[in-house]
């Protein structure tokens, strides 16, 4: 018998795809046997011929000779599955050559990949399917998958498809669905699907069904927006609408927006709608929070009110409902809507009204009492004085409560295990998994250095990397964490520090430079904040290289700030000291600048205790209460200058970042990690962030975390709350503007002036300036947004011969309706001389309006 292993490796040295399936198709069971038994051992050689994380040569036709050789279907799909060939796409081969298998066989691998997608290949997964006619299992990622696969390819070919029956029905159902099809517009997926229906290919009432079923399971918009879609290209008539009501229904009170606005206009197309039902379904629209949804509601309200009069009694409590409405404008015209059908209204449904006119703010109060021939219940109103005066909230009307403040993301545990350390190293996203898997090293690496360097070599196989190491200069936490993994996961004692990272960092890449002064950039070139996350990354890399660890990490944070409790700090230190161990320099640096700005006495007591060199440091710092606030300065809008000022600590990091900012091009990245370096100095924060106009690129999601520090509001964080409101509305950063009302220390007059300037700068659109602050005061800190409106507003108004803003007559609109809530008197001198202007366009009426409202005694 002659053996065919060295034609068939020939064959895969060569690269030549077609000729190995031809030669593989010919191949007898024995020699399906030997290639099968050689396959392994040959890949542990194309393995070792290349660097870790490159691809292996000629992986095609080793994938191939697999599928084709192998004998079982359970070890042929772990085969097409393994790492070595997760950078090949689809194989066209792949298919013909499993055609040889026999049918069950096929059947089998086709189950057995199907549930291993999306890590399998899922194309030959679903062809495997329909190949062989078997029933696909239920695997919610082979769903998305399939549904995937149709949104790319044409409409016809769908219908014609094996595995439409018994799939459609299932992405409904599968999550993930919705997500990977958000962007699929009605002349896609949808409309393809609305013709089928039409056709008879598949149920209309069956994709009806489980678009209305898919809307009750609930989820997020962008998981809806698909079915909301294929929902109105559907074009339910009536008498559908109908079947499916009481589902519509349920649907108005917490649906996201869009499938809420769905099921309200199909609602209003149902005329025999129960008359309970829709009083129900009226008072659920005018409760929720959104004005889009209250408003419509109203309409409604009104419409049903004007065709049949004699239910307007029934629909009295959604209209006191609405006047328990956050904005002041659903308020103002559920009032309207009340006084406009009050002759329709019986002695009953007018006791109701009346009653509820003292939960009203005053003057709608005013105007419904009087319309009712009602007293207004008597409220004691303190007389205000000086400009710009404003009533207590204890002194109106009890407004809305605001919303609970944004909660911050809390910390994850450390990681106990080197397992669990491992599988961290592939997930790090946040600042925080970055300090504790730091943390975690530290700790597992003392107890067991073995076992740390068996789970990390692992570990390391599915590693998301977040940057490469050519080019000098490592500028990622996740650059260095993978080069300290790399050098405990196995290399070599001898050799450079780049040639033991080379064999095991996941990606090719030209030999880093060997000093690791080459690999920090220099204070000048760099943000010093992320010169301080990387000078800690940097020493712990140098510690794990010179066995020189320390038994504890000082910095790790106990607080979702980052702050770190004091009493924490001093155990740890008193650890080090316990073992004559030194703790990293930098480490110590930013433990004592996530010190607390207020220090319990016995924590201070106890690091007066400590005899170390660095003990003796924080002791003097935490004795302190912490280091002093610098003298911060903001100059310019879009592209900022900052200056801070702070007399030296003796501690360089610390003193970097208590320092201007490098002026010119420097490197900014990390941000998200910035308000945790320093969490007790959130103006020096907002001050680096804000430093060039690096501010615009910020996530949300940082200001959450400026704003939940601690320390002095002022220029640097109303620039940097002002450019986040204003960017990304009645949203997270609003919600930080709340939080920051309801613990008192908003900076609104520095606020509002930033607001101006930026708008005059063209950096933000006045229209989403003035719906992020009435969301705010629609939220009940009206009183609090008072002064940021008139700072704004003082800043804004045109000279005389200048054109207003766009959008500048709807900003003072707003301040008329927050004046009116608040009860405000007093004059704004350019109102006033606006108001005194010849002409009757938008801009000045509102500037009069507001004038009169401000001089009302």
């Amino acid at each position: 018998m002659t053996a065919v292993w060295p034609e068939i490796r020939a064959l895969i040295g060569q690269g030549d795809a077609e000729a190995m399936a031809e030669r593989l198709a010919a191949l007898d069971q024995a020699g399906r046997r030997e290639v099968a038994r050689e396959l392994p051992g040959h890949l542990r050689v194309l393995r070792a011929g290349r660097e870790r994380w490159s691809d292996i040569e000629h992986g095609e036709t080793m994938l191939l000779a697999g599928a084709a050789t192998i004998g079982g279907a359970a070890a042929v799909a772990s085969w097409l599955n393994r790492t070595e060939f997760a950078f090949l796409r689809e194989v066209d081969l792949l298919l013909p050559v499993l055609a040889g298998r026999p049918r069950d066989w096929q059947a089998d691998l086709a189950v057995r990949l199907a549930l291993r997608v999306p890590r399998g290949r899922s194309t030959v997964a679903l062809d495997l399917l329909r190949a062989t006619a078997t029933e696909p299992p239920p695997h919610d990622p082979l769903v998305v998958a399939w549904v995937s696969e149709w949104s790319l390819r044409p409409r016809a070919a769908l219908g014609r498809d094996p595995l439409l029956a018994a799939m459609l029905p299932r992405i409904f159902e599968a999550e993930g669905t919705g997500r990977a099809l958000w962007w699929q517009t009605g002349d896609g997926l949808p409309g393809s699907l609305r013709v089928l229906a039409a056709e008879g290919t598949v149920s209309r009432q069956m994709l009806l069904d489980g678009c209305v079923s898919r809307f009750l399971r609930g989820g997020s918009a962008m998981d809806l927006r698909f079915f909301v879609r294929l929902h109105q290209a559907l074009e339910p008539v009536p008498a559908e609408i109908e079947a499916r009501a009481r589902d519509y229904l349920r649907l108005l009170p917490v649906a996201p927006v869009l499938v809420a606005e769905l099921a309200l206009s199909r609602l209003r197309a149902v005329t025999r709608l129960d008359p309970l039902d829709l009083a129900e379904a009226l008072e659920t629209l005018v409760f929720r929070p959104e004005r889009k949804l209250a408003d419509a509601g109203l309409s409604w309200l009104d419409q049903t009110a004007r065709r049949t009069p004699g239910r307007a009694g029934d629909l009295v409590p959604a209209l006191v409902t609405a006047f328990g409405h956050e904005v002041y404008d659903v308020q103002d015209r559920a009032v309207r809507i009340s006084v406009k059908h009050l002759r329709h209204l019986g002695p009953d449904a007018l006791r109701i009204l009346a009653d509820a006119v003292g939960s009203l703010p005053r003057d709608l109060g005013e105007h419904l009492a009087g319309a009712l021939n009602v007293a207004l219940p008597d409220t004691p109103v303190a007389v205000p004085s000086g400009p710009h005066a404003v009533v207590e909230p204890e002194d109106l009307s009890v407004p809305p409560p605001m919303p609970p403040p944004p909660r911050l993301r809390a910390l994850p545990a450390p990681p106990a295990t080197p397992q669990e350390l491992a599988g961290l190293l592939g997930g790090i996203q946040w600042w925080a998994d970055a300090e504790m898997f730091m943390a975690a090293l530290v700790t597992l690496l003392r107890e067991d250095r073995t076992a740390v360097r068996e789970a990390l070599r692992g570990g390391l196989n599915p590693l998301p990397y977040d940057g490469g190491f050519d080019g000098g200069q490592w500028l990622t936490a996740g650059q260095w964490l993978t080069a300290i993994a790399g050098l405990i996961a196995g290399a070599p004692a001898e050799g450079s520090l780049a040639g033991r990272v080379a064999g095991f960092v996941p990606i090719p890449f030209r030999a880093p430079p060997p000093r690791r002064s080459d690999r920090l950039p220099r204070p000048g070139e760099t943000a010093p904040p992320l010169l301080m996350i990387l000078e800690r990354c940097a020493e712990l890399l140098d510690a794990v290289e010179g066995d020189a660890l320390p038994p504890v990490l000082l910095a790790t944070p106990t607080e979702a700030t980052g702050h770190l409790d004091p009493a924490v700090l001093v155990s740890r230190l008193e650890r080090c000291e316990a073992e004559a161990a030194a703790p990293l320099p930098a480490d110590l640096q930013q433990a004592l600048l996530r010190l607390p700005r207020e220090i319990d006495p016995g924590a201070v007591r106890r690091a007066a205790a400590l005899a170390s060199a660095e003990g003796r440091v924080a002791a003097r710092w935490i004795a302190r209460g912490g280091f002093p606030d610098p003298e911060v300065r903001v100059e310019g809008g879009e592209r900022t200058v900052t200056s801070i000022e702070a007399a030296g600590t003796g501690l360089p990091l610390a003193d970097r970042l208590f320092a201007d900012p490098p002026r010119g091009p420097h490197q900014v990245r990390l941000v998200t990690w910035w308000p945790s370096v320093m969490p007790s100095h959130r103006e020096v924060a907002a001050a680096h962030l804000t430093h060039d106009g690096s501010t615009h690129s910020t996530h949300p999601e940082v200001l959450e975390l400026v704003v939940a520090g601690a320390g002095p509001a002022g220029e640097a964080l109303a620039l940097f709350l002002a450019v986040q409101v204003g960017r990304y509305g009645p949203d997270t950063a609003t919600r930080s503007l709340l939080q920051m009302c309801a613990r008192g220390d908003l900076p609104a007059a520095r606020l509002g002036a930033w607001f101006a300037s930026l708008v005059r700068e063209e950096c933000l659109g006045l229209a989403d300036v003035t719906a992020a602050l009435e969301y705010a005061a629609g939220a009940g800190a009206h009183v609090q947004i008072w002064p940021v409106l008139v700072a704004a507003l003082r800043a804004s108004l045109p000279a005389v011969g200048e054109r207003p803003a766009r959008d500048l007559a709807g900003f003072v609109a707003l301040c008329a309706r927050v004046a009116r809530r608040t009860g405000a008197r007093g004059e704004i001198p350019e109102i006033t001389a606006v108001a005194a202007r010849k002409g009757s366009s938008h801009y000045v009426r509102e500037c009069r309006s507001l004038r009169e409202l401000l001089a009302r005694p």
